[in-house]
């Protein structure tokens, strides 16, 4: 049992095994953003509610993927080295992974084991892009902020070469206060939703984040099939690490770098 930040009211957050499906927790309010904000405290055993907040296990091999993967490096050369990350992804050490969906997906989210949202990337029709709060913590603040603003949780993958229009209309005109910020948007311009006001929320964030967020998707889109036309659902995981306040210049990432 570990204490866990929840979207609202007092929640019970287990670990489980990969294979079997994720309990259900509390009632679905985002947390740690403003939006009535309060600490996870726990129910006794058999005590689940609703909600968008989820643990999970993964485990794996250890320390052999890595080794493999700077093998790969220096043979082979980085081409490689991106379709090796997809396969030796499932095989990290042991750790525990909470996760975060938009309230409107868990219809289906429920229905699916952690291996299949997290290891999978597909469970039945439903695929998914895995995006971590650790290493982007303010543009996962800026989805989960979209999410409770009502913008749209299905996502569609977008032409090829169609994102920089998509960009540009919502982020041409954006101003940085800080040397190091970039424009955020969620709809991703990588999406059919993406450049559409009414769609879009966007927020600073650091340049870091902004192209590490670049390089997660092209490596998501490929590890799940994503493909022009393709719908998918985006899931944050490390949601404990979601920047509890705006971009100020600093980047408050406890992980920068942004491998899988």
């Amino acid at each position: 049992m570990k204490r866990g930040i929840c979207s609202a009211q007092p929640c019970d957050v287990r670990f489980l095994p990969a294979n079997r499906p994720v309990h259900k927790i509390a009632e679905p309010r985002l947390w740690r953003l403003g939006l009535e904000a309060k600490i996870g405290r726990f129910k006794p055993r058999g005590q689940v509610r609703e909600g968008a907040l989820q643990v999970a296990t993964k485990s794996g091999v250890g320390i052999v993927p890595i080794l493999l993967l700077v093998v790969a490096a220096v043979v082979f050369g980085p081409q490689l080295v991106d379709e090796a990350k997809d396969k030796f992804a499932d095989l990290t050490t042991d750790t525990s992974v909470a996760y975060q969906v938009a309230p409107g997906a868990k219809p289906k989210t429920d229905k699916c084991t952690a291996d299949q949202l997290l290891k999978q990337r597909q469970c039945d029709d439903l695929k998914v892009v895995l995006i971590d709060a650790a290493k982007m913590p303010f543009i996962t603040q800026n989805i989960a902020l979209a999410w409770a603003e009502g913008k749209p949780f299905t996502l569609h993958k977008g032409a090829p070469g169609s994102d920089a229009g998509r960009r540009a209309a919502v982020c041409g005109n954006f101003k940085a206060q800080f040397a190091k910020g970039s424009c955020d948007e969620y709809a991703f311009a990588s999406s059919v939703e993406g450049g559409v006001a009414a769609n879009v929320r966007i927020m600073e964030v650091p340049l870091r984040e902004q192209n590490c967020q670049g390089g997660t998707l092209r490596q998501e889109y490929r590890r799940a099939g994503i493909v022009e036309g393709t719908a998918f659902t985006v899931i944050i995981t490390n949601p404990e690490k979601i920047a509890t306040g705006p971009y100020a210049g600093v980047d408050i990432a406890k992980e920068q770098s942004c491998g899988s």
